[in-house]
């Protein structure tokens, strides 16, 4: 027997986890977060359909845009064609999944939308609110019409605490332990973010313009969290973590100039001018190979005052 909802709405329908970012999923999610069910391959065109709705500003999206989403080489007549049956596919599995007689992709007017009557987590979602909330004063980007239920924010930053000299009183171990928490709660978030990331949004998937432009902003928001953490973690004095995360935007982009720069910072903090060396040659390698380009000169002053001047090593991130 299908199961139906609760009167009142007080309990959701089912939990469902939809994977966005690396290669698409969903789950259904039962007690011990079991995965009872999961769609992959052969449903490609259903999970970046839900992707779609889930992205959209109150996880819903028109017609017309999803069909533009999905299908923009289609002109509209085919692409309608496509898109009822990709509708219809995705409520009959996610119903024989949940056991359950309620539609999970209700439409109101022109606009289809992700069911509020099921629990959705979605990893794409969570991401950007975890981000989003260690930005300073909890800010939002430009042109981020920002989260759907926000991550708890970590606060205004508490002000920096002069290494040396100053007030040591009362007032001021009561301000380096404030700011130490503000810290402490920003790295966390952001390494639950990282955690979530685990490729570029729907890896494996066709590159439509609208995929694209996903990619494009999500991979701006990996690469705010790992700047952020790194610096983070320097001010932690955790440097081994701090590298991790500045050595992986050099991974994913050898050309980052702002990266290399960190990672010889770090370097010269630990007494290493040797490795300071070494990554400076190995960016300039890079720009040459790739750029056809020599480092800025901001960054090469940058550079020969670190082995000049270790001390430079210690200035704010």
């Amino acid at each position: 027997m299908p199961r139906r909802r609760a009167a009142g709405g007080a309990k959701p329908i089912a939990t469902l986890e939809l994977s966005c970012l690396g290669r698409p999923r969903l789950r259904l999610v039962e007690a011990g977060d079991a995965g009872v069910v999961e769609l992959e391959a052969p449903h490609r065109r259903v999970l970046i359909l839900l992707a779609a709705l889930a992205t959209g500003p109150g996880r819903e999206r028109s017609r017309d845009q999803l069909v533009e989403a999905l299908w923009p080489e289609h002109d509209l007549d085919r692409a309608l064609a496509n898109l009822r049956p990709a509708l219809s596919l995705a409520r009959r599995l996610i119903r024989e999944a949940c056991s359950v007689e309620a539609d999970p992709l209700p439409r109101r007017g022109a606009f289809y939308r992700l069911s509020p009557e099921f629990a959705w987590r979605i990893d794409a979602e969570t991401f950007r609110e975890l981000v989003v909330a260690t930005r300073p004063r909890h800010g939002a980007a430009p042109g981020d019409a920002g989260p759907r239920d926000a991550a708890e924010p970590v606060g205004p930053e508490p002000p920096r605490q002069p290494e040396q000299g100053g007030d040591s009183g009362p007032g001021s171990e009561r301000a380096e332990a404030s700011r130490r928490q503000w810290l402490l709660r920003t790295r966390d978030r952001l390494e639950q973010a990282w955690k979530l990331y685990r490729g570029v949004f729907l890896s494996g998937c066709a590159v439509t313009p609208w995929v694209r432009e996903e990619r494009s902003r999500f991979e701006t928001l990996w690469d705010e969290m790992l700047l952020r953490l790194g610096a983070v973690h320097v001010e932690l004095g955790e440097l081994d973590r701090a590298l991790d995360s500045f050595r992986t935007i050099v991974a994913f982009d050898p050309t980052r100039e702002d990266a290399h720069l960190s990672v010889m910072r770090i370097f010269s903090r630990q007494g290493r001018p040797d490795l300071v060396r070494r990554q400076y040659d190995q960016m300039c390698r890079h720009l040459l190979d790739e750029l056809e380009s020599r480092p800025l000169d901001s960054t090469a002053r940058r550079y020969y005052a670190l082995l000049s001047s270790p001390e430079d090593a210690a200035a704010p991130w």
